[in-house]
Protein backbone atom coordinates (compact mmCIF):
# COMPACT_ATOMS: atom_id res chain seq x y z
CA UNK A 1 0.00 0.00 0.00
CA UNK A 2 2.83 2.42 0.81
CA UNK A 3 4.40 1.81 -2.63
CA UNK A 4 1.08 2.73 -4.26
CA UNK A 5 0.84 5.92 -2.23
CA UNK A 6 4.39 6.92 -3.13
CA UNK A 7 3.80 6.16 -6.80
CA UNK A 8 0.78 8.47 -7.00
CA UNK A 9 2.20 11.26 -4.84
CA UNK A 10 4.15 13.02 -7.64
CA UNK A 11 0.97 13.11 -9.75
CA UNK A 12 -0.96 14.61 -6.85
CA UNK A 13 1.72 17.24 -6.30
CA UNK A 14 1.77 18.13 -10.00
CA UNK A 15 -2.01 18.39 -10.03
CA UNK A 16 -1.98 20.65 -6.98
CA UNK A 17 0.72 22.84 -8.52
CA UNK A 18 -1.18 23.10 -11.83
CA UNK A 19 -4.32 24.05 -9.94
CA UNK A 20 -2.47 26.76 -8.01
CA UNK A 21 -0.85 28.21 -11.13
CA UNK A 22 -4.09 28.25 -13.10
CA UNK A 23 -5.95 29.67 -10.09
CA UNK A 24 -3.49 32.56 -9.85
CA UNK A 25 -3.81 33.24 -13.57
CA UNK A 26 -7.59 33.09 -13.24
CA UNK A 27 -7.53 35.78 -10.56
CA UNK A 28 -5.14 37.97 -12.57
CA UNK A 29 -7.48 37.70 -15.54
CA UNK A 30 -10.23 39.37 -13.48
CA UNK A 31 -7.96 42.35 -12.87
CA UNK A 32 -7.31 42.51 -16.61
CA UNK A 33 -11.03 42.27 -17.34
CA UNK A 34 -11.75 45.13 -14.94
CA UNK A 35 -9.05 47.25 -16.60
CA UNK A 36 -10.46 46.42 -20.02
CA UNK A 37 -13.97 47.42 -18.95
CA UNK A 38 -12.73 50.70 -17.50
CA UNK A 39 -10.82 51.49 -20.69
CA UNK A 40 -13.82 50.52 -22.83
CA UNK A 41 -16.10 52.75 -20.77
CA UNK A 42 -13.79 55.66 -21.47
CA UNK A 43 -13.05 55.00 -25.13
CA UNK A 44 -15.58 52.79 -26.92
CA UNK A 45 -18.74 54.09 -28.53
CA UNK A 46 -21.84 53.25 -26.47
CA UNK A 47 -23.16 50.80 -29.07
CA UNK A 48 -20.01 48.63 -28.63
CA UNK A 49 -19.95 48.54 -24.83
CA UNK A 50 -22.44 45.72 -24.30
CA UNK A 51 -20.77 43.39 -26.83
CA UNK A 52 -17.39 44.14 -25.24
CA UNK A 53 -18.75 43.17 -21.83
CA UNK A 54 -20.22 39.98 -23.28
CA UNK A 55 -16.89 39.01 -24.85
CA UNK A 56 -15.21 39.42 -21.47
CA UNK A 57 -17.96 37.35 -19.86
CA UNK A 58 -17.50 34.54 -22.40
CA UNK A 59 -13.75 34.54 -21.80
CA UNK A 60 -14.22 34.46 -18.00
CA UNK A 61 -16.70 31.59 -18.30
CA UNK A 62 -14.27 29.57 -20.45
CA UNK A 63 -11.50 30.24 -17.94
CA UNK A 64 -13.76 29.15 -15.10
CA UNK A 65 -14.54 25.90 -16.89
CA UNK A 66 -10.83 25.23 -17.50
CA UNK A 67 -10.04 25.90 -13.84
CA UNK A 68 -12.83 23.57 -12.74
CA UNK A 69 -11.60 20.83 -15.08
CA UNK A 70 -8.07 21.08 -13.71
CA UNK A 71 -9.28 21.07 -10.12
CA UNK A 72 -11.55 18.07 -10.68
CA UNK A 73 -8.67 16.24 -12.40
CA UNK A 74 -6.36 17.21 -9.53
CA UNK A 75 -8.82 15.93 -6.95
CA UNK A 76 -9.21 12.65 -8.83
CA UNK A 77 -5.43 12.21 -8.98
CA UNK A 78 -5.03 12.81 -5.25
CA UNK A 79 -7.85 10.39 -4.45
CA UNK A 80 -6.47 7.60 -6.64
Amino acid sequence: MQALTQATLPGAIAGHYASAVIGAAYRRSYYAAADSLAQAAAELPEHELFEHRLSIRRARRAASQRLSAVRVGSAETSLS
